[in-house]
């Protein structure tokens, strides 16, 4: 959804999302569908329920991406580690209780607080864990109960019959009691249970006024007074314990908490703009949207409104969790969605006087909307006032040279993003030093973007944007010509299809064996693959050279037949070419064809060389263990013309006539027909041309052609448009077969293929007559 634009705040309209299609492909560089922009740096985190990041490796959309820096995998994987180190601990510790290691038992849960946090029940064992000379068996009841209350809920009620129990007796110590009765009121909240646990913390603060526990204990009676219905006189309970606490601990490490129970009184004690003003210091747009909710249409609602998208954008920019980030960037999007002329004014002059919203916003702007040109030019236009102002932070600058970049002021860019580089924030710097590289790259400063990106590597280990700094490094590389550190790149990514594409088709096969000679990893698929390429070269003693350094059991697995978990449909499998069959099968008939004398001999020898590609199999000359069943798909639906150079395009071309058994059919017949035409075997040599070449028209999209001579990949409305057109010249092969088939009946009229041949012209082109 598009927010409306209004004249006064046109550089406030928010553009659409991204959503991703269940046809494309994302995880490569030169094999994706959405032709992302390289020089962009990737956002933090995704949203999931469909929007799609552009960049490789976001899948469909989930946010469940190793390298993003927030996603729901993350959280999930880290709320299971915890858990799983919380099971850990108390078994450890349980064991020091047993045998009443108490400093032991308090140093574990010293490391488990180090790793996840000092939770209220960690806090709470520590604080026990360090009294001297506990007693020790109720000591040990304790720490089970609270094990209990951490557990399933079927354990609850017996945790807390025993704190009772430890509470009410006189003979323990006063601070394990204190801690016996708070967690026992602790219990029944758990069960929702406030109205009898208020009395027992308040009796629990009259019993034990100075204990350990009095600060948590006016915490929770705030809480369950303020954020619960049904508690009778809730709202003055709950605020004279929030100000108790704050009296009583000034420096509280509760105070965040105090003030946003403060801000709920206010706001039910009907003191809506102090609540707001509270809830927008606190970064808790949810709050600010209860409160403006009770002035719509009102003169106040415009300064609620940008309140509420104040909050939300600070959130957005202290998110540590993809959960606090996936609710910060729909409070964004949803408080643009209520702007109206007078709110954009009020917010639009915010922005321009506080650096600390330009970040967030425009990071918002240009991660989480489909923005079009007259967006960014907008934007940029908003850079240019925040760009005025002196003594920008960081952040900001690094924010204003991305929008610079998305509006093509690549010099401007650079620039903004220099003033950034030096910052100690790691993720600051590697964030400057990407869109400077970016923005290099796109200057054809070569050298200069390698140097920030490999500095991002090095000065940048914990930083979220190495990923992509791996990705545009390729890419720079390559356009060095520097093949290798691409190669490394898309290694170290596991961008199958890119590794693929370079060992296959791109890299000079000299460079390649070196690339082999100083690599200790993956020598034998390199192996394998250079002996393929020397294959499709007919260099048969250097395909032999290289066979041999592959060990048999990875050869036997790489001909072997393979099974592939296709994303686009059911599982198939594939037989792998036998390379040293092939070898064997062609070299003897390439040898056989060099031994031969004489014009009759040579034109069959070469004919039964020619025929060898054409009836052994489509996949004689095919890497299976590279490509995994899914090279046609690859060059045919996905190539990436945005990232390909002309020298791409070449290469390709001359890849795809190395690799296909019908295009060395049709060439090695052309020749027999140019060499040797008097012989007898020239007839079915310029047939089987002509078949050759109709065939390869037909292998599969890449060169297929239409019935009127057009590329049909480039008017294809398969898989919604996703086809990509050659950006190269090449022979229209079934217009050569029809071409073919009309030289053979003139050449041949009274051959017993003449007619065959004669039908097939016209048939190769759709038409009654033959082409002549």
């Amino acid at each position: 959804m598009r927010i409306r634009e209004f004249a006064t705040v046109a550089a406030l309209t928010l553009a659409a999302p991204v959503w991703a299609s269940w046809s494309d492909n994302l995880t490569s560089i030169h094999f994706n569908s959405n032709h992302p922009d390289f020089g962009t740096p990737p956002r933090r985190g995704l949203m999931g329920g469909g929007e799609q990041d552009d960049r490789p490796g976001s899948g469909w959309g989930n946010g469940e991406i190793d390298h993003i820096e927030l996603s729901y995998a993350h959280d999930h994987e880290r709320a299971e580690n915890r858990q799983r180190a919380l099971e850990t601990t108390q078994r450890q510790a349980q064991v020091a209780a047993a045998k009443t290691d108490w400093a032991g038992a308090r140093r574990l849960w010293q490391d488990f607080g180090a790793r996840f946090g000092i939770s209220g029940e960690v806090r709470d064992r520590l604080e026990v864990l360090a009294h001297a000379n506990p007693p020790a068996e109720p000591l040990r009841r304790y720490l089970v109960a609270l094990d209990k209350l951490e557990g399933a809920n079927t354990g609850w009620n017996a945790a807390r019959t025993a704190l009772a129990a430890l509470h009410a007796d006189s003979s323990l110590p006063r601070w394990l009691r204190e801690h016996a009765a708070y967690q026992h009121a602790a219990g029944l909240a758990q069960w929702l249970n406030y109205k009898d646990a208020i009395p027992l913390w308040r009796a629990q603060i009259w019993q034990f006024p100075e204990g350990e526990k009095r600060e948590a204990a006016l915490l929770m009676i705030a809480r369950a007074c303020l954020l619960h219905k049904g508690i009778p006189k809730g709202v003055p309970t709950g605020r004279a314990a929030a100000e108790q606490l704050l009296r009583a601990f000034p420096n509280t490490r509760f105070r965040v908490a105090v003030r946003g129970l403060l801000a709920r009184a206010d706001l039910e004690a009907g003191r809506y703009e102090a609540a707001a003003t509270t809830y927008c210091a606190l970064d808790d747009g949810d709050s600010i949207v209860e409160v403006r909710r009770r002035f719509e249409n009102t003169v106040r609602e415009p300064r609620l409104r940008t309140l509420q998208l104040i909050a939300y954008l600070h959130a957005l920019s202290n998110a540590t969790t993809h959960r606090a980030y996936r609710d910060a960037v729909k409070g964004v999007s949803k408080s643009l969605a209520l702007f109206k002329p007078d709110t954009g004014k009020l917010f639009l002059d915010r922005l321009v006087k506080d650096p600390s919203l330009a970040a967030p916003y425009f990071y918002f702007r240009l991660s989480h909307c489909d923005n079009k040109p007259a967006d960014f030019l907008r934007l940029a236009q908003l850079a240019d006032r925040i760009a005025e102002r002196e003594a920008l932070p960081p952040v900001v600058r690094v924010r204003l040279a991305e929008i610079y970049y998305q509006n093509k002021a690549f010099r401007r860019a650079a620039r903004w993003a220099s003033t950034a580089t030096r910052d100690p924030d790691e993720k600051v710097r590697g964030r400057a030093l990407y869109v400077r590289a970016g923005s290099r790259y796109r200057q054809k400063q070569l050298a200069a973007a390698r140097a920030d990106l490999e500095q991002i590597l090095t000065d940048c280990p914990r930083s979220n944007i190495r990923h992509a700094t791996r990705e545009l490094l390729a890419l720079v590389a390559e356009g060095e010509g520097d093949f290798s550190t691409a190669l490394d790149q898309y290694f170290a990514l596991e961008y199958r299809d890119d590794y693929a594409y370079l060992i296959d088709a791109r890299m000079p096969i000299a460079t390649l064996e070196s690339y082999w000679q100083t690599r200790s990893h993956h020598k034998d698929l390199l192996a394998y693959s250079l002996a393929l390429r020397h294959l499709r070269l007919e260099r048969w003693d250097d395909t032999r050279r290289w066979l041999v350094r592959v060990p048999e059991k990875s050869y036997a697995l790489f001909v072997g037949r393979i099974t592939h978990d296709a994303d686009w449909s059911e599982s198939f499998s594939e037989q792998g070419a036998n390379p040293k069959k092939v070898l064997a099968s062609l070299s003897h008939l390439w040898r056989a064809a060099q031994k031969a004398r004489g014009a009759e001999a040579k034109a069959a020898a070469r004919f039964a060389y020619a025929r060898a590609y054409y009836t052994q199999g489509l996949l004689q000359l095919y890497n299976a263990p590279l490509w995994q069943g899914e090279r046609m798909f690859k060059f045919v639906y996905f190539w990436n013309k945005n990232v390909a150079m002309p020298a791409d395009d070449k290469a390709v071309q001359r890849y795809m006539y190395q690799h296909e058994v019908y295009a060395h059919t049709r060439q090695i017949c052309l020749e027999i027909v140019a060499d040797y035409p008097s012989t007898t075997i020239a007839p079915a040599a310029l047939y089987r041309a002509a078949c050759a070449a109709e065939r390869l028209d037909h292998l599969n999209e890449w060169w297929r052609t239409d019935e009127d001579g057009s590329w049909w990949a480039s008017q294809s409305g398969w898989d919604e448009g996703k086809v990509r057109r050659r950006q190269h010249p090449q022979l229209d092969h079934n217009k050569e077969a029809s071409r073919l088939m009309a030289t053979f009946v003139r050449r041949y009229p009274k051959h017993p293929l003449a007619p065959a041949a004669r039908k097939y012209a016209a048939v190769f082109v759709g038409k009654d007559e033959p082409a002549e």
